[in-house]
C-alpha cells in the first residue's frame, strides 16, 4: 500500500504528542502511531476511541496526519 510522510519531522513528533495526550485523557488506542524515523515525517496510522473523554474536555482541533479519532454515540 502507498504510504507518504507528514510534512516534516516536527509535525510527526507533534502528532505523537497529541496521541499521547489523548491517551492520557482516557482515549483507548486500537492502533498506536509510531514515528518510524525521527529524521523524517514517516509515521504509522493511529486509531483512537475517544468516547471515554468527556466531550467538553476533548480538544476540538484538527491535526494533519493519520490520527483517526472515533467517537461512539449512544444511538
Amino acid at each position: 500500500p502507498f504510504m507518504g510522510p507528514v510534512v516534516s519531522p516536527h509535525a510527526a513528533k507533534n502528532l505523537s504528542i497529541v496521541q499521547n495526550n489523548l491517551i492520557s485523557q482516557g482515549a483507548i488506542a486500537h492502533l498506536l502511531m509510531n514515528h518510524l524515523d525521527e529524521h523524517t515525517g514517516f509515521v504509522t496510522p493511529a486509531i483512537l476511541d475517544v468516547t471515554p473523554i468527556p466531550i467538553e474536555e476533548k480538544m476540538d482541533e484538527e491535526w494533519f496526519g493519520p490520527l483517526l479519532q472515533v467517537y461512539f454515540a449512544q444511538d
